[in-house]
């Protein structure tokens, strides 16, 4: 009995190792096959050698080590490198920046979009490259609540002195639906007798008029 176990271990013990065996030699073959088929970097090469960011010339950094500042308190920053660090810092304040083209918004807007953007524009001065962002948000929600409220009082006006009614052809038609009744409401179950003629006076209210 114990003879059989020890053979039966050793058989599972060998199944164990092909297996490991195996699982490698699928993984080893597969990575491989990875690393052959990737393309290689592709780099153009041009009359005057190989692309590069700089034309060919090896970049530096023109500010030195001290742009740490780590660096500069450690000790060995003289006055020399204090003159030049001075000096690498006002060199990256760039000249009347930043810029906006005077074409720039000419391009974007055309003339009829000039023209009733110049109000806000005048008052908000929001051409100009230095105005904060919430300036921007002020000009831009205040032309949309401008718009909303000049929108309401136009579809107001038309509703109340142009609707569709027996005096005008034209306008706009409202319809007016049918009352909702719940159980137990006055009127719940009761059958409304409608006439034709009871349509347009529902729509334009035909039965309103005197004539």
């Amino acid at each position: 009995m114990i003879q059989i176990l020890r053979t039966a271990l050793r058989i599972n013990v060998f199944q164990r190792e092909c297996w490991d065996a195996c699982s490698q030699a699928v993984d080893t073959s597969f990575t491989s096959d990875r690393r052959r088929a990737r393309p290689a970097a592709m780099q153009y090469e041009g009359k005057d050698g190989p692309d590069s960011p700089t034309g060919g010339v090896k970049a530096i950094a023109i500010e030195g080590r001290f742009g740490n500042q780590r660096e500069r308190l450690a000790g060995g920053f003289t006055d020399a490198d204090r003159t030049w660090r001075a000096q690498f810092l006002k060199d990256q304040v760039l000249h009347h920046e930043p810029v906006t083209p005077e074409w720039y918004y000419k391009e974007r807007y055309n003339p009829i979009r000039r023209l009733y953007r110049w109000p806000l524009e005048t008052l908000f001065q929001t051409q100009n490259p230095n105005t904060k962002f919430m300036t921007h948000a002020y000009r831009f929600w205040t032309g949309k609540i401008c718009l909303a409220i000049a929108g309401g009082y136009v579809g107001y006006y038309i509703f109340k002195y142009h609707s569709n009614d027996w005096q005008n052809v034209s306008g706009w038609e409202s319809i007016r639906s049918k009352p909702y009744y719940t159980i137990g409401s006055e009127g719940y179950g009761k059958v409304v007798k409608m006439k034709p003629a009871d349509y347009y006076d529902n729509i334009q209210g035909v039965g309103k008029s005197p004539i």
